[in-house]
């Protein structure tokens, strides 16, 4: 339904909304004699949220002695909504952060 906000402010904020979705938006005055039009309508959509789940079925088979081939399966949930991959990788003995392929 409509939300009302005091006359004193412009701003609302409307939580609850679902993800990658086009809304549509009017706003209207009021004071004690009645109402105006509405204004101009505004569309917007959403944006998207991060992919829910990981890559699946991820593997690595050594190539040579200095390479190694890592594949994995997009997960069929969000295979729309990805847009690229972060690999990272370091050596089994180390503490340093893994690194990661531009």
């Amino acid at each position: 339904g409509p939300l009302h906000v005091p006359g004193s402010e412009t701003t609302l904020i409307i939580r609850g909304l679902k993800p990658n979705t086009r809304y549509f938006f009017r706003v209207k005055c009021e004071n004690a004699l009645g109402e105006s039009q509405f204004g101009a309508e505004v569309a917007i959509t959403t944006m998207e949220e991060p992919p829910s789940v990981s890559p699946q079925y991820v593997k690595a088979t050594a190539i040579t002695s200095k390479l190694i081939n890592v594949t994995w399966q997009i997960p069929k949930e969000d295979a729309k909504r990805i847009d690229g991959f972060y690999d990272g990788y370091r050596m089994r003995s180390s503490q340093d952060p893994f690194t990661f392929s531009p």
